[in-house]
């Protein structure tokens, strides 16, 4: 037994020294390696409890430094969810921290464009499905851009109908605080459809559930933004530039023609061989009478 406890700290060690070196990089680039994915997915699955919570360590820095970079490794955040089955509440914490991590990065779509949530959401273990209902109800509400998620979104349906009949109450109860978030992009008329298929007891209970949250379901569907208005076919600044011109060209014209509408005076006709004005000009001597 002491050899394979030297084992396990050696992979222990081992993953110790990975997350230093990520630490201290300046930067870590998209291309990780096959031999390093394939080493860091049998840690993640490791027996040893210290390991495996290496290297949960591991996926979380792994996320902070990857960044972006996130988008080409989703098939590594994936194998966090199967983790949330461990019943100690260090652990649990522990998986959903780095799943928000690469979250934050990668956006929770591209987990819901295939089946990489399908297997989680009808498994057996209580504490996945009560987790990953509870983490999925946080990240579609989170959710703003693009507002419409995925359609594969459906493929959830029927582990979540299997869960709200559940047994265990803490199941039930995360499956129905993610019910109208899921009914909100898959639709109230889709999830009835995806009902018909059940046994008559439990299409009952199912439909009785679907009614109850079909009003919040709707409150929290993606809206659709409002249609521009089309701008008006003479643009205001253009209507006054051409109102404008034409009050200037009207005030042109009107000066124009006031000028050609004043009479001339015409000269006085002069008289013949008189200076203008003597004919008239009475004189201002009397003629004196002859004695």
């Amino acid at each position: 037994s002491s050899g394979i406890n030297a084992e396990y700290g050696e992979r222990a060690e081992g993953l110790e020294n990975v997350e230093k070196t990520m630490n201290s990089a300046a930067n870590i680039t998209p291309n990780l390696g096959s031999d390093f994915m394939a080493s860091l997915k049998g840690r993640l699955a490791d027996k040893n409890m210290a390991v495996k919570t290496k290297a949960i360590g591991v996926m979380a820095t792994l996320g902070k430094v990857l960044g972006a970079g996130t988008k080409k490794h989703k098939d590594l955040m994936v194998l966090l969810v199967p983790l949330l089955a461990d019943s100690k509440k260090t652990i649990q914490s522990q998986v959903i921290e780095a799943m928000n991590i690469w979250v934050e990065h990668l956006t929770i779509r591209p987990l819901l464009t295939g089946e990489d949530l399908v297997a989680a959401s009808t498994d057996n273990n209580p504490n996945i499905r009560t987790l990953l209902y509870t983490w999925l109800a946080d990240q579609i509400k989170a959710t703003k851009t693009p507002p419409k998620l995925p359609k594969e979104l459906n493929l959830l349906v029927p582990g979540l109908y299997k869960s709200l009949e559940d047994r265990n109450p803490d199941v039930r109860k995360a499956a129905q605080a993610c019910l109208p978030y899921i009914m909100a992009h898959v639709g109230f008329g889709g999830m009835m459809e995806k009902s018909s298929t059940l046994d008559t007891k439990s299409k009952k209970t199912i439909q009785d559930l679907l009614e109850k949250y079909k009003e919040e379901a709707e409150a929290l569907a993606p809206k659709k933004a409002p249609k521009q208005k089309a701008p008006p076919k003479d643009d205001p600044p253009a209507k006054k530039a051409q109102a404008d011109s034409l009050r200037s060209s009207t005030v042109e014209e009107t000066d124009s023609g006031a000028e050609s509408s004043v009479p001339s005076k015409k000269p006085a006709k002069k008289g013949l061989g008189k200076k203008p004005g003597a004919a008239t000009a009475p004189s201002s001597k009397k003629k004196k009478k002859k004695k």
